[in-house]
């Protein structure tokens, strides 16, 4: 759903930080019971809560990306302080630097989630990312030779990231001021200052694609798609102009690197893939113009991911 007026809230060990998001789905996981009585027969169903489903998706900014992607990957740890010139030309003195390994679902921890929808807020406890989605699709910049997003005078021609997380929890939603939430006195945290007013999202104005320690042009979008419940299983789609670059079967390292720098605000994340394997081309030859198409990657080997901002948020 939508609503200005509609807040999300992680909380994590460390932090409560509101996230701006885009939709949202969080909902009791409801199953329908069915029971039929053997001596006569007739069938009744019972309506059951089993804990809660649903997704949020949100742009990534440099505020809120450290916590969305340890959320995950899977893993909250505190931020180590690196030197400066790690942004190219980020005037930043400090930086931090999350470093993020995928884990199962079984190793990462739980968070908690607060859901304002203006007229009940409900807190979702012990929840967990099931499967996540990133991706930056939109195809006019690369394709029709629009090099400067920012001075081509169409804000269209920028495609936000954006980070799609599947959740579940085993609890079941409490409401803010019932019975039960005064009775064990849980507290409504308020949310730290992100500095939403000045948190510059990342677009794929700013997205350098390497292959094997390769810089490569030609590849216009990208989305990773992952499960993990039980070993992760990450898919990777590559969305290249045909016949600018042709890419390997099997890509023994694959680096995303993501850049903004706004307003004095600057921050990168690098997401790092290895051994991906060729599952399908996925190209639809019907167009006069350049010919373009994802190419579906299975990751092999390992994904992490270096999360650089301004912010020593401690998720």
């Amino acid at each position: 759903m939508n609503g200005e007026n509609c807040t999300i809230t992680i909380k994590t060990k460390y932090i409560s930080a509101s996230v701006p998001y885009s939709e949202e789905s969080i909902r009791e996981a409801v199953s329908i019971i069915r029971d039929t009585d053997e001596a006569t027969e007739k069938t009744s169903f019972t309506r059951q809560v089993d804990g809660v489903a649903g997704c949020v998706i949100a742009p990534l900014t440099v505020g809120n990306a450290p916590l969305l992607l340890a959320l995950a990957f899977g893993r909250e740890q505190k931020a180590s302080v690196v030197s400066e010139g790690v942004a190219r030309n980020a005037p930043t003195s400090v930086m931090y630097r999350h470093h993020l390994i995928m884990k199962s679902l079984k190793k990462s921890p739980t968070f908690d989630l607060i859901q304002d929808r203006g007229c009940e807020k409900r807190l979702y406890e012990g929840c967990s990312v099931w499967d996540f989605e990133m991706q930056s699709l939109y195809l006019r910049r690369k394709i029709f030779g629009v090099v400067n997003v920012h001075h081509s005078g169409n804000d269209d021609d920028i495609q936000h990231i954006t980070l799609k997380l599947e959740m579940r929890g085993g609890n079941n939603p409490v409401v803010f001021g019932s019975d039960e939430v005064v009775s064990t006195g849980r507290a409504d945290p308020a949310p730290t200052d992100n500095n939403v007013d000045n948190d510059p999202l990342y677009n794929d104005g700013g997205i350098r694609y390497e292959i094997n320690g390769v810089e490569v042009s030609g590849i216009y979008g990208f989305s990773i798609k992952t499960r993990r419940d039980g070993k992760p299983k990450v898919f990777v789609r590559l969305h290249r102009i045909l016949g600018k670059s042709e890419l390997p079967d099997i890509i023994d390292k694959l680096t995303i690197t993501a850049q903004v720098f706004k307003g004095g605000v600057s921050g990168i994340f690098k997401i790092n893939l290895e051994r991906l394997l060729l599952v399908a081309d996925e190209t639809i030859v019907n167009t006069a113009d350049k010919v373009i198409g994802p190419l579906r990657y299975f990751v092999a080997g390992n994904i992490s991911a270096d999360v650089y901002s301004g912010y020593e948020n401690l998720v």
